[in-house]
């Protein structure tokens, strides 16, 4: 087991899972710390204001675990509180979520892309700002995903009303011409299939979830270990935790335990 300090990683729910699983991917032997703060998700129609306290809440949480280095698993989260956080917490280092966008830009050959997201992150400056800097010329159809974060939350990715939502959302994709489509949330990540193939090959998503691994890949420092490393699960609620659906989200056997906000 590595000596180094763990990765902490936090998400409205299970949504970061994703981000975590690409983390071990490619860091097997970090030991890591999620909170799924799941007695205030969703987090797309909370102001800004109650964002920022939940991230410093949860931020503190991972410090006082030993956490050095937190991802922010969350695309919402990230344009609400993270440079919210990296002032305050300077001895803390932080990596964000920020819709696909510069990507999604330089791969369209329609010059039309599709950015599928929450109400908070689509309304955020830090996003405006985002799509103003990498996407001129471009033409983006934004879509918000009502309901979608919690059929996830619900285990319902394959359950006709997803499948429902999904396609609609597809069909306005498609008939704005885009070619590719920017995953803006980290639990549409666990409906990436339904969404591709709704799209029938007409556009590709784009799920950031790797790029979120890589940097923080980056930023960690190990010292060495090569034995697997361990993974804590935390959820912010008082009912008794579904280890069985996290366990498949993670595709292996967790702990998971209930902590009172």
């Amino acid at each position: 087991m590595s000596s180094t300090p763990p990765i902490g990683v936090f998400d409205s729910g299970v949504g970061g899972l994703v981000v975590l699983r690409r983390i071990h991917a490619r860091m097997p032997e970090a030991n890591t710390i999620y909170i799924a703060d799941q007695a205030h998700t969703p987090y797309g129609s909370r102001s800004p204001d109650f964002i920022i306290d939940r991230a410093r809440r949860l931020t503190e949480a991972l410090a006082g675990r030993g956490c050095e280095l937190i991802v922010l698993a969350c695309n919402t989260a990230t344009a609400a509180a993270i440079d919210t956080l990296r002032a305050e917490y300077r001895e803390l280092s932080f990596v964000g979520m920020e819709p696909a966008v510069k990507p999604a830009a330089a791969m369209t050959e329609t010059n039309v892309i599709g950015v599928l997201a929450t109400e908070g992150t689509l309304s955020a400056e830090r996003y405006e700002a985002l799509a103003a800097a990498h996407t001129s010329g471009i033409t983006i159809v934004h879509r918000i995903g009502a309901g979608l974060v919690m059929d996830v939350e619900r285990g319902a990715e394959n359950h006709p009303a997803t499948a429902a939502k999904l396609a609609a959302h597809a069909a306005a994709f498609s008939a704005a011409g885009a070619d590719v489509v920017v995953l803006g949330c980290t639990h549409f990540s666990f409906l990436s299939d339904q969404l591709t193939k709704a799209g029938a090959g007409r556009f590709t998503v784009i799920d950031p979830a790797d790029s979120v691994a890589r940097q923080a890949a980056r930023m960690a420092a190990f010292d060495g270990a090569t034995a697997a490393g361990t993974t804590r699960i935390y959820l912010t609620t008082s009912a008794a935790p579904d280890a069985a659906r996290f366990s498949k989200l993670m595709g292996t056997e967790v702990a998971v335990t209930a902590i009172l906000d």
